[in-house]
């Protein structure tokens, strides 16, 4: 078990990428909190864990929140006395060229995919020093490197991401 005990905080836990994490994780023996904006999915995806065997908790969270992810890491170091790691994987994609993507709804991807990452690590990092270390990771994509049509605004959060 290479996660053995290992309290983890994987964001948009719920569905996709970060429930398929999330399980992994468990199985390999971490504790996960399934962090997602909507609860009931990461309270399915808790029980789940718990139902094979995994340690798990849903918690619900808005990452582009500041509150929301400082209450967030503050349950968790509460409750576990640490975080040892930290998966930023909250986010989205919306089609659209630059011309056709609305400010609002690229100001909105932008808070979830980038500003929920930088969020994350602004309020993981402190409680990591504090304790010696831990594992940050940030889901970013090759669109990063090598873009997409119609997808402007995914592509940018990911490329927001990788640099960061």
């Amino acid at each position: 078990m290479k996660l053995k005990n290992k309290i983890t905080i994987v964001t948009g836990g719920g569905s996709g990428i970060g429930r398929e994490t999330c399980k992994l994780f468990a199985q390999e023996g971490a504790v996960v909190i399934v962090a997602d904006r909507d609860l009931s999915s990461a309270k399915r995806v808790a029980e789940d864990i718990i139902k094979s065997g995994g340690k798990a908790e849903g918690f619900a969270v808005d990452v582009t929140k500041s509150a929301d992810i400082k209450s967030m890491i503050d349950h968790v170091v509460s409750g576990h006395g640490r975080l040892d790691i930290l998966v930023n994987n909250a986010g989205y994609g919306i089609a659209g060229t630059v011309v056709e993507t609305s400010e609002e709804d690229w100001n909105a991807l932008m808070a979830v995919n980038v500003n929920g990452v930088y969020l994350g690590c602004k309020y993981a990092i402190p409680i990591m020093e504090k304790q010696g270390g831990g594992v940050i990771v940030n889901t970013a994509s090759t669109v990063a490197r090598v873009g997409i049509t119609n997808r402007a605004a995914y592509v940018a959060s990911k490329g927001a991401v990788g640099a960061l």
